[in-house]
């Protein structure tokens, strides 16, 4: 299975609960060809560089799943016949990888004390001995 995130422009006629089913018919694809959902962001209203499909605002939103590579065909074949959906992208997220060197690094940060424990801090004077200070100076 490979990690992949689905990233579309909606229609901005749709209300906000169109935008829900439509959202979850979105995820029933993925479901159908037996991937696995991960992160879903909500559709969020942007206007766009310049108009697609004579649109100036879309909503914008992104799903990451897993998903057989063979699979994949069927659910953008779906996407396209999609009326209400003006633009896709369908990216491969490589997972990332932990080596020694990255973990060794994060260590090193994590032992490092706080530069705000390294400053020492100055006392504060007494009254008495900054009215003293005064006295010398003034005679």
């Amino acid at each position: 299975m490979k990690i992949y995130e689905l990233n579309y422009l909606i229609s901005p006629d749709l209300s906000e609960e169109e935008l829900n089913a439509f959202q979850e018919k979105i995820n029933k694809y993925v479901q159908e060809e037996k991937g696995i959902l991960g992160e879903t962001n909500k559709p969020q209203k942007r206007i766009l560089a310049y108009p697609i499909k004579k649109m100036v605002q879309a909503y914008l939103s992104s799903i990451n799943f897993q998903l057989n590579p063979e699979s994949l065909l069927n659910i953008e074949k779906k996407i396209k016949n999609e009326g209400q959906i003006i633009r896709y992208l369908i990216l491969v997220k490589k997972p990332r990888k932990v080596t020694e060197k990255r973990i060794r690094r994060i260590i090193k940060k994590l032992e490092q004390p706080s530069m705000k424990a390294e400053t020492p801090q100055k006392k504060k004077a007494d009254l008495e001995t900054i009215e003293q200070k005064l006295e010398e100076i003034l005679k």
